[in-house]
C-alpha cells in the first residue's frame, strides 16, 4: 500500500512538473538596437521579424557574424525567396545586423 502511494505522489509530481515547463511563457524576445532606437533601426528590425520569422527563430536570425558576411547571408537569403526584399529593404537590413549584430 505505502508503495502505491509513493509510486501516485510521484507521479503526480512529474504531471505537475511538465504542466509548469509546459505553460512557461519562454518566448524570445526581439533584440533591441545598441541604444540607438531610431526610426531606421526599428524600421530594420520588423523588416528582419516579418520576413525571417517564416523560416528562423529569432535566436536563428539574430546570430551574431562577422560584420562583412552580413552581405553575403542576406543576399543567400534573398536567393531562397525572390522578392523578399527589395534594395532599399535589402540595405536597411544589412546596416542593422552589421551595427548590432555583428561580433
Amino acid at each position: 500500500m505505502r508503495t502505491r502511494t509513493v509510486f501516485g505522489l510521484g507521479v503526480v509530481f512529474l504531471l505537475t512538473l511538465l504542466i509548469a515547463v509546459g505553460c512557461n511563457d519562454a518566448t524570445v524576445e526581439s533584440p533591441t538596437t545598441n541604444g540607438a532606437g531610431d526610426e531606421a533601426d526599428t524600421a530594420a528590425l520588423t523588416l528582419i521579424e516579418d520576413n525571417c520569422q517564416s523560416c528562423h527563430t529569432l535566436d536563428q536570425a539574430f546570430r551574431p557574424r562577422a560584420e562583412g558576411q552580413w552581405p553575403q547571408v542576406v543576399d543567400r537569403m534573398i536567393g531562397y525567396s525572390p522578392g523578399l526584399l527589395d534594395d532599399q529593404e535589402r540595405e536597411a537590413v544589412i546596416a542593422y545586423l552589421q551595427e548590432n549584430r555583428s561580433n
